[in-house]
């Protein structure tokens, strides 16, 4: 028996807490020299843009498609898909306190933990 419409999702450390960033993915990959086919230019377009989240510190986490209603003209909307890639990086620490030191509510960190 085929079991369908099931999912498995990676579990992350709940210690670690991380920042997301989530960018459009490319419609079309960019000419270049030796770049031939639309495969080949799409494979080099996200290779360009994987590389230079990495440099960034973010890493690939997935794509997705998520549903848009975008305006079509005066008689309505028309629903389109919209693909995202989604990175993540740990998040950096807002201070530079040592776990001893108190947090002092004039911290930018302990008015946010209040607020």
């Amino acid at each position: 028996m085929v079991k369908t419409g099931l999912m498995r999702h990676e579990t992350f450390p709940a210690s670690e807490t991380h920042e997301f960033f989530v960018v459009p993915a490319p419609r079309r990959g960019e000419r270049g020299p030796g770049l031939r086919t639309d495969e080949d230019r799409m494979a080099a377009t996200l290779t360009d843009l994987l590389n230079q989240m990495a440099s960034e510190g973010w890493e690939y986490v997935r794509a997705d498609m998520l549903p848009n209603q975008s305006s079509a003209d005066l008689t309505g909307t028309s629903a389109k898909q919209l693909a995202l890639l989604i990175f993540r990086r740990p998040k950096q620490s807002r201070t530079s306190r040592t776990q001893d030191e108190p947090l002092l509510l004039t911290d930018p960190v302990a008015k946010h933990m209040t607020a």
